[in-house]
């Protein structure tokens, strides 16, 4: 599906749909839209076990009726995306226009956003409320439930000295790309920008995520008429793994660089690199900088140090990971429950959110701390199918 609306400059952006159902049954009438997440365009096959992790999905489908539809959007590298998150909105709401048409009965939708899936799926039923709200005749969403998963919905994290170091040394990269990206400068709290940059450098949000920010205001930040249910896959106890400042990574052959943990303070270096025993960047702390590596948070699925460490092409015994076990905060818990600001480092105030359900990741005993971003945890399922699906009791409390 192509989306009605463009959104300048990404233009008419594109969704497709994928149905799932029960063996035999030919009909929609009991619709659950899965929307992918960031960097986009994944196989069916991996968008599926995403959603299936755990049977999630499955039950659903077999024992529950359920019809899963599973959304991606197609992106083109190089040099096409991933695009705005207002253009995939705009395909979204084609999706779900197209689903209410082919849907027998009168069920209402269930949506699910995975990582910034649960973004988009938020603006998109946001703006038809909006603007069905001065015109009637844009099509109501008809939907119930929003269900998020991980979501950026505060933002989210790349480390600021990994990025600089991408667009140093790997800035060909197909990863130093999807960063450039708008959907990327709209994510990430802190974005680095393509050189050329000063010697003494500082990083702040990208105008593309103020911009959507604002937009986001406009239409009145969450749409009102669905309940949101918000799951984090980070931890709960305001501890960092890592302190902030921290010297994680050091590698030489023509360059000389270092590489920190973010600090909470303000001109703490991030990278510094040497090149012929001269500085020759350093990258430091802007004024609004928080500790988001060490942020409690949902983590990478490979360390983002490690893979960072991994990619350097320089000869043997040249480079050192130091820190080994911090694997470095993705999604901070707050921000994957809507809660705003920048406490990180306390237990999140669940009534701060402006959502409806809420949970975060409870670990046992041996659990770690924090999960794998988007990782689907018998907890977190069990809360899911509480109080999306009203299956079973859930495993977590809940407030809001």
């Amino acid at each position: 599906m192509t989306a009605k609306i463009p959104y300048e400059p990404s233009g008419y952006a594109k969704a497709q749909a994928l149905v799932i159902n029960k063996k035999g049954k030919q009909r929609i009438t009991r619709p659950v839209l899965m929307v992918e997440g960031f960097p986009f365009n994944y196989e069916w096959g991996t968008s599926f076990n995403y959603a299936n992790q755990n049977n999630f999905s499955l039950d659903l489908i077999n024992n529950q009726d359920y019809d899963v539809i599973l959304v991606r959007f197609p992106v083109r590298f190089p040099g096409d995306g991933p695009l705005h998150v207002q253009a995939y909105a705009y395909a979204l709401i084609e999706i779900i226009r197209q689903i209410i048409g082919l849907r027998e009965g009168t069920e209402k939708l269930i949506i699910g956003g995975f990582s910034m899936g649960g973004l988009i799926a938020r603006f998109a039923l946001a703006f038809m409320e909006h603007h069905r709200s001065g015109n009637p005749a844009f099509p109501h969403h008809q939907t119930a439930k929003l269900f998020t998963v991980d979501t950026p919905h505060e933002g989210a994290n790349v480390s600021i000295a990994v990025q600089a170091l991408a667009q140093l040394e790997l800035k060909d990269s197909k990863q130093a790309e999807q960063m450039r990206s708008p959907a990327a400068q709209q994510m990430l709290l802190a974005w680095v920008h393509p050189l050329p940059w000063t010697r003494v450098q500082q990083f702040g949000p990208s105008s593309e995520r103020l911009g959507l920010i604002r937009q986001l205001r406009e239409i009145g930040w969450r749409p009102r008429e669905v309940q949101i249910i918000a799951i984090a896959d980070g931890g709960g106890d305001g501890k960092a793994e890592v302190p902030g400042g921290t010297l994680v990574l050091d590698y030489s052959c023509f360059s000389y660089a270092l590489l920190y943990f973010c600090s909470a303070a303000s001109g703490q270096l991030v990278l510094r690199v040497y090149t012929r025993g001269s500085t020759y960047y350093e990258v430091k702390t802007g004024a609004a900088s928080a500790a988001y590596d060490s942020a409690p948070g949902g983590v990478w699925e490979v360390p983002i140090f490690k893979k960072a460490y991994d990619e350097i092409p320089l000869r043997e015994n040249a480079k050192t990971l130091h820190v080994k076990s911090g694997n470095g905060c993705f999604v901070p818990t707050t921000s994957a429950l809507g809660i705003p600001g920048k406490n990180y480092f306390e237990p999140p105030r669940l009534s701060d959110s402006p959502f409806d359900k809420l949970t975060y990741h409870q670990p046992k005993a041996g659990e770690p701390r924090n999960e794998t971003h988007v990782k689907l945890t018998p907890q977190l399922i069990a809360f899911l199918r509480n109080q999306v699906f009203g299956l079973t009791a859930g495993t977590a409390e809940s407030t809001a």
